[in-house]
C-alpha cells in the first residue's frame, strides 16, 4: 500500500505521507472501535515468550541480516573496510541488549506501576505521580495505536517513568514494613514486661 501511495504521487514522499495521514484520520473517525481493537492486538503481540523476544531483539539490532550491498561497497571504497560479516559480531552492547528481554515485560506494565505509585505515594507527591501515570499511559496508547507492528525499541521511553514509579512503591512498602516491624517489636517488649510483672507478683 505504501508503494502504491508513492506511485500515485509520482514518488513524492511528503505528499504520500500527507495522504496517508488523512486516510488514518478518516479511519479513526469512521471506525474507532476497529482502531481500538488493532491497538489492543498490537499491545498483546508484545507479550511473547522470552525466547521469542530474544529472536525479535536479535533482528532489531541488525544481527540477523547484513547491510545493503550498496552500503557495503561504499564502506569498502571510502574506508577500505570489509563489513560483510560485521553484523555477525556479538559486541558487549549487543549482548547487553539481548539480555534485557525480560526487562521488556516491566516496560509493558510500567503504566500500571505508575498507577500503583499514585495510590501509595504521599499526598504531597500525588499530583506528580498522577501526571507520570497519565504521560506513561498516553505514550503506551500512542505507541500501540500508531505503530504498524510491535517493536521492542519503541518501549525504551518507559524506562525512566517506570523506574521512578517502582522506587516510589518500594519506598512506601519499606516504610510500612518498618512501621509494622517497630510496632511488633514494641508489642513484644510490652508483653515481656507484663510477663515479668506477673512472675514477680506470683513470687
Amino acid at each position: 500500500m505504501v508503494n502504491r501511495l508513492r506511485q500515485a504521487f509520482a514518488g513524492d514522499s511528503y505528499a504520500a505521507n500527507a495522504a496517508a495521514k488523512q486516510m488514518s484520520l478518516h479511519a479513526m473517525r469512521r471506525h474507532p472501535l476497529a482502531v481500538a481493537h488493532l491497538t489492543w492486538l498490537t499491545y498483546r503481540d508484545y507479550w511473547r515468550k522470552p525466547s521469542e523476544i530474544r529472536i525479535a531483539l536479535f533482528e532489531e539490532q541488525g544481527s540477523a541480516r547484513s547491510p545493503p550491498s550498496s552500503f557495503l561497497q561504499e564502506l569498502k571504497a571510502r574506508f577500505g573496510l570489509d563489513a560483510r560479516r560485521a553484523h555477525t559480531v556479538m559486541t558487549p552492547s549487543k549482548r547487553y541488549h539481548l539480555a534485557g528481554g525480560v526487562w521488556c515485560y516491566f516496560l509493558l506494565i510500567s503504566p500500571l506501576v505508575c498507577l500503583l505509585a499514585v495510590l501509595m505515594c504521599h499526598s504531597a507527591s500525588r499530583s506528580a505521580a498522577i501526571l507520570m501515570f497519565m504521560v506513561s499511559s498516553a505514550l503506551l496508547l500512542v505507541t500501540c495505536a500508531g505503530s504498524v507492528e510491535s517493536s521492542y525499541r519503541f518501549l525504551h521511553p518507559f524506562s525512566f517513568m517506570g523506574l521512578i514509579a517502582l522506587a516510589i512503591v518500594v519506598d512506601k512498602m519499606r516504610e510500612r514494613w518498618w512501621k509494622e516491624g517497630r510496632a511488633t517489636l514494641r508489642g513484644k517488649r510490652i508483653l515481656h514486661l507484663l510477663m515479668n510483672a506477673c512472675h514477680k507478683d506470683d513470687r
